[in-house]
Formats: structure tokens, C-alpha cells, sequence
């Protein structure tokens, strides 16, 4: 190892700075690829995008939705097997409670509103007093039935009234053989 350096300064000496600095950037690379060949093992990097806890709700709620209706649909005459997809817009809300006061002046009126907190101290959080799930904008139904006229009929009003929306987002289609 002493006589490489020895002859690296030498050969500097004859030529100059601009092969001594080619010299370390070979060195570098060849040190950088050394270090790839090891034996270490590689961690492995997930492809999959990460969920934020309102994605696992949306997706939550939207399977349990689905396996709800999927199983309401089923029982109906004539529909066969199921498949149901929904589509949802926006994610869980908390709607917390407010405390309002109005207070009258003469002929000025001022309200006051400010959220109801419980706890005490450094504990203190808002009252939640409604949490309001994901809205449902739109509905596909595959089925056996889905032929049929008087089947379609009967799940487009089924999934009308079961998720507030109206026929015109719901699509029924016949499931292939």
C-alpha cells in the first residue's frame, strides 16, 4: 500500500493537479463500487403509497359499505350474485360543540361562539359532539339479474334510499356468465 502512494505522488509530481485529481475520482468509484458487492443485506422499499388514518377510514368505511349493501341486494328476488363498488367524496368529519353567547347593548348586538372543551389542564380537548361519516356520490351494481328490468328496477331503489343518493349515480349491469 506504501508503494502505490509512493508511486501515485511521483507520477503527481510529473504531470500536474489534473491527473492527480482523475486518480481520486477513480479511486472514488472504484471504493464505491467495492462497497455494492458486499454480502449486506438490501432493505426492501415498498412500492405502495403510505395511508394517512383518513385513507384507512375512507377505505374502511367504504368496504364495510359495500359488503353492507352487497349483502342487501342479495336478498332481493331475482338479483343472484352481487358484486358492489361505491365511490365516496371526502373523508370522516368531527364536528365539535360550540358554546354561543349574544349579548345586547343598546342597539348593538354581539355573539360570542367558542368551542366546549373537557379535560383540565394540559388535558383539555374539544367536545366532539357529531362525527359525520364519508358521503357516498355514486354506485355500480353487478348481478345475475341485472337483466331484468324488474331487478334493475328494484336494486336502483334499494341503493337510492340505502345511501341517500339518486338513481342517476347508481349504474346496474348483468353479471357475464
Amino acid at each position: 500500500m506504501v508503494a502505490w502512494l509512493e508511486r501515485c505522488k511521483a507520477l503527481c509530481k510529473r504531470t500536474g493537479r489534473t491527473t492527480w485529481i482523475v486518480l481520486m475520482g477513480v479511486a472514488g468509484m472504484l471504493l464505491i463500487f467495492l462497497s455494492g458487492i458486499g454480502g449486506g443485506e438490501a432493505e426492501e422499499i415498498s412500492q405502495e403509497p403510505m395511508q394517512t388514518g383518513s385513507q384507512q377510514t375512507e377505505d374502511a368505511y367504504r368496504t364495510a359499505a359495500e359488503q353492507e349493501l352487497t349483502e342487501l341486494l342479495g336478498q332481493i328476488r331475482g338479483v343472484g350474485r352481487v358484486h358492489v363498488m361505491l365511490r365516496i367524496s371526502g373523508s370522516e368529519t368531527q364536528v365539535y360543540a360550540t358554546e354561543q353567547k349574544t349579548e345586547t347593548d343598546g342597539s348593538r348586538t354581539s355573539r360570542e361562539s367558542k368551542h366546549v372543551l373537557i379535560g383540565s389542564g394540559n388535558a383539555q380537548s374539544a367536545l366532539v359532539e357529531q362525527i359525520q361519516a364519508p358521503r357516498i356520490i355514486g354506485a355500480v351494481v353487478v348481478c345475475e339479474g341485472g337483466d331484468s328490468i324488474q331487478v334493475k328496477e328494484q336494486i336502483y331503489q334499494a341503493v337510492s334510499v340505502a345511501c341517500s343518493i339518486s338513481t342517476a349515480q347508481i349504474y346496474v349491469a348483468a353479471m357475464k356468465s
